[in-house]
């Protein structure tokens, strides 16, 4: 390992304990629903960050052979060097941490968020199968009813065409007796005419009689 990461190690392992990396590392895990995937990104950051400090720990036991073989002057000039580089890397992980609870909180905004969406899509959904079911019964019903206003229609039509040949069987039968009818009162016309003919005839002749019988009488009375 290089000597910077070397330094890195000892400063991080005076900060931060083993216990308190892994309680960090608990903590991070119990208030993160591993149900999203935001959330376990940031899971995988603490685990790394975790591992990380537990490799610097071990590299922190190769450092403590190393220093012996270095000077006081040497030693603190090169740790000053490094621990200044080590707090720019600590406050720039620390600024990571710190993001954490927003981060973590606008997840669980956004999950709130999406349970709320779920819960409306499933009312919604709810009320739409609702509404199908319906409309598919009423669909089930008006086809049963066209299915049954086609027989009436079929057998209102049948009885259309029964009537209809009733009716023309029933104008034949009346023209035939309005035309015998007819013929009948021809017939009694003729025989009228007849008749009436026949009574002016005799008419006639009676009155015929009659002035001859007159005459008769008138001449007989002359010659007496």
């Amino acid at each position: 390992m290089g000597h910077h990461s070397s330094c890195k190690c000892l400063f991080l392992v005076s900060e931060c304990s083993p216990e308190d990396v892994q309680s960090l590392g608990t903590a991070g895990k119990a208030s993160t629903p591993t149900s999203l995937t935001e959330q376990e990104q940031q899971m995988n950051k603490v685990d790394k960050l975790t591992l990380q400090l537990q490799m610097m720990t071990n590299e922190r036991n190769e450092l403590s052979i190393i220093l012996a073989n270095f000077t006081n002057n040497d030693l603190n000039n090169r740790l000053n060097f490094e621990l200044e580089m080590l707090n720019m890397e600590h406050k720039k992980v620390m600024l990571d941490l710190e993001k954490f609870p927003k981060e973590i909180s606008e997840a669980l905004n956004k999950c709130k968020e999406l349970t709320e969406e779920t819960l409306s899509c499933s009312i919604l959904h709810s009320q739409l199968l609702s509404e199908w079911t319906h409309l598919k019964e009423k669909v089930s019903i008006l086809r049963e009813e066209n299915r049954k206003l086609r027989g009436e229609q079929i057998s209102l039509q049948e009885s259309c065409e029964e009537l209809r040949r009733l009716c023309g069987e029933a104008h034949e039968k009346i023209y035939d007796l309005w035309a015998k009818e007819k013929q009948k009162q021809e017939r009694l016309d003729e025989r009228l005419q007849y008749l009436l003919k026949q009574r002016d005839l005799v008419t006639k002749h009676k009155v015929l009689a009659e002035k001859l019988q007159h005459y008769f009488t008138v001449s007989q009375m002359s010659t007496t």
